[in-house]
């Protein structure tokens, strides 16, 4: 087989559209490169073309896909790679260097985090410390696999460094354990299943423009943590759902039914479960909300109520499930 296609070949090997290959390359699932000969069009890496092509399940429609995500495109398992490793270990794998790598790349001395981002929301302060950081290394040019792997592993130290508070010592989910007084296992295996959610990003976009585009997410996740916080208590759930739903004001971060995404399912049962095993404390009001939602409009918790579930049971600070998810998904971004 040769190792790269052409879109036409790409699209034809899956029986898919053009859109959904671009697609499917936004979200990291296959990777290209630039055509030699004309830098307008680009060649599509024919071990990923293959490997999409025998994950697909069923028998879909010419022109429609089962979109796998990104741990299942290469045959991996975000779940159990979850329940046992670091997200550095998991970070190195789904960049292609191994799991072995981490350690080389995650040692990397940084620079102070950039003081114009201290006391900004969460996204304003990440997007400021990438700014400022990005007009100065020099490292970044470094286009080659292994380049691209030590910037991925800087920026995400860096994104781990702003939400903590400044530059420090460990791993980055003891780092965040440390600032936030949480458990470093608990956020290992959150960051690793965001890293695995599918996100509708542009392709070629730049990683500033992507972050920015998590904006819905910080809506939909503030909204749900509010939804926590306004319950309060789990006998008032049912009572705050139907007032809420009686005003029009939806119930932020929950999925109306029929929703077939059983990855989407997995990936947000891990989490609550996360949830439940960290924090106990908060249980009662987290199920109570759920079992309201269901009976009243048959919804489930999606990745977003599950992350504002960890952050108000948790008593995280305010922002840190949105945190969370713009590392823990800029991991699969960074892909080479």
């Amino acid at each position: 087989m040769t190792d790269v296609l052409t879109a036409e070949q790409a699209a034809e090997r899956l029986n898919i559209k053009p859109a959904t290959l671009y697609s499917y390359v936004s979200r990291g699932l296959i990777r290209t490169q630039p055509d030699p000969t004309d830098p307008r069009r680009r060649f599509y890496r024919a071990d990923d073309i293959e490997r999409l092509a025998q994950r697909r399940a069923g028998d879909p429609a010419p022109g429609e896909a089962v979109i796998p995500s990104l741990f299942e495109a290469i045959g991996q398992d975000a779940i159990k790679w979850a329940a046992r490793e670091t997200f550095e270990r998991a970070a190195a794998m789904l960049w292609g260097l191994g799991a072995g790598r981490a350690e080389l790349l995650f040692r990397q001395p940084l620079p102070p985090v950039a003081p114009e981002s201290a006391g900004l929301p969460v996204l304003p302060a990440l997007m400021t410390a990438l700014a400022a950081e990005s007009a100065y290394d020099v490292r970044a040019y470094d286009t080659s696999p292994d380049g691209q792997a030590m910037t991925g592993a800087r920026i995400l130290r860096l994104m781990a460094d702003v939400l903590a508070g400044g530059v420090g010592e460990g791993r980055i989910a003891e780092r965040l354990a440390a600032a936030w007084r949480g458990d470093a296992r608990t956020f290992d295996a959150a960051l690793i299943l965001l890293a695995d959610e599918e996100y509708p990003a542009t392709a070629g976009g730049r990683l500033a423009d992507r972050a920015q585009r998590l904006t819905p997410y910080g809506v939909t996740l503030r909204g749900a943590a509010g939804l926590l916080r306004e319950v309060g208590q789990p006998g008032r759930a049912h009572a705050v759902v139907a007032r809420r739903l009686q005003h029009g004001l939806g119930l932020p971060g929950f999925i109306p039914a029929p929703n077939d995404d059983p990855t989407g399912h997995r990936r947000t049962g891990a989490l609550l479960d996360l949830m439940r095993s960290a924090y106990p404390d908060g249980i009662d009001i987290v199920e109570s909300v759920i079992g309201a939602a269901r009976y009243a409009m048959s919804a489930r918790p999606g990745v977003t109520f599950a992350l504002a579930a960890l952050e108000v049971a948790g008593r995280l600070p305010d922002g840190a499930g949105l945190g969370l998810l713009a590392l823990g998904r800029s991991a699969a971004w960074l892909r080479p």
